[in-house]
């Protein structure tokens, strides 16, 4: 049995086209291994594999990235498998933007500081840790007022038009001015 989300993923027309297929028929060669591996660890119905990204093969030649997780089961009295498989295409897209921009926040020469709601730093780049003295990983996890002293706190920043100049503290208490532009995200 396939069902037409199935058929849709795979490109093909009709869901019942799709049964009597042997399973590795549906993943790049690359992949059998593994996933015969993997459904040879469900030893009792129920039991089921935890999800894991794999290329669908498409009816068209073409492939496809999903996330696929595999529960044994019982058909007409015999052992079978249920496996759901969710596309990550635009997951993947995401990801790979948040990994891009994590770089550039890495290596630009401004201190980006993000924080929550509360002003708990989330995420401290090198260059915050330059201007300020704290290192990431003393820094993430601490209000960011304990960390540059003072100065209006994000949101009231982000109310007043999103920019301001103001004088912070590094860790050593020497002043500093720096120009703050904060928004919410």
């Amino acid at each position: 049995y396939a069902n037409p989300a199935t058929a849709a993923l795979v490109g093909a027309d009709d869901p019942g086209a799709l049964a009597g297929r042997h399973i590795t028929e549906f993943v790049t060669t690359d992949a059998v291994p593994e996933m015969l591996r993997r459904i040879d660890t469900l030893d009792r119905p129920g039991a089921t594999t935890g999800p894991v990204r794999m290329r669908l093969v498409r009816a068209d030649g073409g492939t496809t990235v999903v996330e696929a997780t595999v529960v044994r089961t019982t058909w007409r009295g015999r052992p079978a498998y249920q496996v759901t498989l969710r596309d990550v295409t635009r997951a993947r897209s995401v990801e790979s933007a948040l990994r891009y921009e994590a770089a550039l926040v890495s290596h630009v020469s401004d201190a980006i500081i993000a924080t929550d709601s509360g002003g708990v730093v989330r995420s401290w780049n090198p260059a915050a840790g330059t201007v300020y003295g704290h290192p990431a990983e003393t820094a993430v996890g601490r209000h960011v007022v304990e960390l540059v002293g003072g100065g209006p706190d994000p949101a009231t920043i982000v109310a007043g038009g999103g920019v301001t100049e103001t004088e912070h503290r590094r860790c050593d208490g020497t002043a500093v001015t720096v120009r703050v532009s904060a928004a919410e995200m």
